[in-house]
């Protein structure tokens, strides 16, 4: 289980193209629907977890998921293969860029990888939503039941940041908050 572990958390380093917010629906591909080894709601909580704590996304996200499913063992596993497959690719990427970045087609290559990124993040958005508001992020199986505390969580919290100018670890501290007393 420690191997499987090691290179499922190795092959989303690899994948983690653009950030966290773009592997978040690599994750829970792998994790929730390939794997099994969360639930949706269980991932979601994960993914908000790994956001309020220190530390890229996909390497909290590795190291909650490992420590679930193996404890600390798991988490030292998943964490080592996430930075490790990032890592490994970095460099590769890194040697090859800097011999060719002055290539137009290599500029087309950068291009291409910034419009795929904003498509990833952007999906990545979506799929969050969906699975706060429904707790599901498939399509064809959400109901339009909306708890609407959610949905008054989500605007207070930007009229929060935006009237106040708070960063985004306060707003969350003080939403989180809110939402042990309103949940």
């Amino acid at each position: 289980m420690l191997a499987t572990i090691f290179f499922v958390f190795f092959k989303i380093g690899i994948l983690s193209f653009g950030g966290g917010y773009t592997v978040i629906s690599t994750i829970q591909q792998e994790i929730v629907n390939n794997q099994g080894w969360l639930t949706t709601s269980e991932y979601l909580d994960i993914i908000t977890i790994s956001q309020i704590t220190p530390g890229p996304l996909a390497i909290n996200s590795s190291t909650f998921v490992g420590m679930k499913t193996m404890g600390i063992s798991g988490a030292v596993v998943a964490t080592i293969g996430c930075i490790l497959g990032g890592v490994l690719l970095s460099l590769a990427l890194y040697k090859g860029y800097s011999k060719l970045k002055d290539h137009q087609l290599m500029k087309d290559i950068i291009q291409g990888l910034k419009s795929a990124s904003l498509a990833m993040i952007t999906a990545a958005f979506c799929s969050m939503v969906l699975l706060t508001l429904y707790g599901n992020s498939d399509l064809s199986s959400i109901s339009l039941n909306v708890d609407w505390r959610i949905i008054l969580c989500i605007v207070v919290g930007i009229i929060i940041q935006r009237i106040k100018k708070l960063d985004s670890m306060k707003v969350l501290m003080i939403m989180g908050v809110v939402g042990f007393f309103f949940f």
